[in-house]
């Protein structure tokens, strides 16, 4: 079976952060990650966290302490499930936007985006790695405040700069989870551009701790990332520009073998995708495709479903509407060119069929 990810880690530092017995949330290599990922990113105040999951919350966690007069959040549909439950953890009131089946994210339209209620809070997903142009949105509404899930949009760009590290979003939280173009297994971080919040999400994240040991400010949680985990990461961001072109190559082939027999989504203007998941639609039901591609050996997910799928999320939306069904192939980095051409064969096979 050609699996739909594997992760190429190196474990040298993870090894020595185990030689060193520095196992748990200290340990040296929680700054060196930290400090590699800020200077990668190019993004002053970065927060470490467990998971990606983790960092999302703290997306609300932070627009209820800057922003404590919003009560209305919107978020796109046909996304992870993460976003949603880590809304509902702190808003009553979510409002779906609608989606645009041509890209696969929110509509961005300038009519659509000038609707939206004022002083209202947008979550962006970046979704299957997508990029929304959020510094076009802020200029369009800059009462609205933005919050980004840049898990899948790692190292796409908008406006020439890195998803998730504008000022024109409050902050945003990334996800190195095993699938991510980097990866220490599970693992988050939060980005921002505002001191007074990092200190506060930093403070919130080590179970709400003051300066003073034992002394607690804040309702707090224990999302701390180990040593272990930060040492993987580390040495990730050492490999992440080899990772990036082999991966770029991947989605260059699949672009040219698949052309004219599949679509994908279409990249809104300004914006570059983080070649995340190679995403691609063709005619047919999902669970016919998934049979035929794991028969002939071929690992593969479906898009994101409508929130009405999910028995505990049910919330007023007009579902999008697509022509094709959208599903994501294998694309890890040491996929290799026999093992892509053969993915390729069998799905044009399934769509001639």
């Amino acid at each position: 079976m050609i699996p739909i990810y594997t992760p190429r880690v190196t474990t040298t530092s993870a090894k020595d952060a185990l030689d060193s017995n520095w196992i748990s949330s200290q340990g040296p290599y929680l700054e060196k990650a930290r400090a590699a990922l800020a200077t990668t990113l190019d993004v002053p105040y970065v927060v470490l966290m467990n998971n990606g999951t983790s960092a999302t919350h703290m997306l609300l966690k932070a627009l209820k302490f800057k922003h404590p007069d919003v009560k209305t959040i919107y978020a796109p549909n046909n996304v992870f499930v993460a976003v949603w439950n880590t809304i509902l953890y702190e808003y009553s009131d979510m409002k779906l936007l609608e989606m645009d089946p041509a890209t696969l994210n929110m509509q961005t339209d300038e009519e659509y985006v000038r609707g939206l209620d004022a002083g209202a809070a947008v979550m962006i997903v970046h979704n299957v790695g997508n990029i929304i142009n959020v510094p076009r949105l802020k200029r369009l509404r800059p009462d609205l405040i933005f919050v980004e899930d840049n898990c899948e949009g790692l190292f796409g760009k908008y406006e020439g700069i890195y998803s998730g590290t504008s000022s024109a979003a409050l902050c945003s939280a990334v996800s190195f989870f095993a699938n991510k173009t980097i990866t220490c297994g599970e693992g988050g971080a939060f980005f921002t551009h505002d001191k007074e919040l990092y200190d506060h999400i930093h403070c919130t994240i080590h179970h709400g701790a003051s300066s003073e040991r034992y002394v607690y400010d804040v309702l707090g949680y224990n999302y701390r990332m180990t040593n272990i985990q930060a040492a993987l990461l580390y040495d990730q961001l050492l490999q992440v520009a080899d990772v990036r072109r082999d991966k770029h190559t991947i989605f260059e082939e699949y672009m040219r073998r698949l052309e004219g027999h599949v679509v994908v989504p279409a990249v809104e203007a300004d914006t570059v995708p983080s070649e995340w998941m190679f995403v691609c639609g063709v005619k047919g039901a999902y669970p016919d495709i998934h049979s035929y591609m794991t028969e002939h050996g071929v690992d593969i997910r479906p898009f994101f479903y409508d929130i009405g799928r999910h028995r505990h999320l049910q919330v007023p939306h007009s579902p999008m509407t697509m022509d094709y069904t959208f599903l994501m192939l294998p694309s890890y980095p040491d996929l290799t060119a026999t093992q892509l051409h053969y993915v390729c064969d069998t799905l044009i096979s399934y769509v001639k069929n």
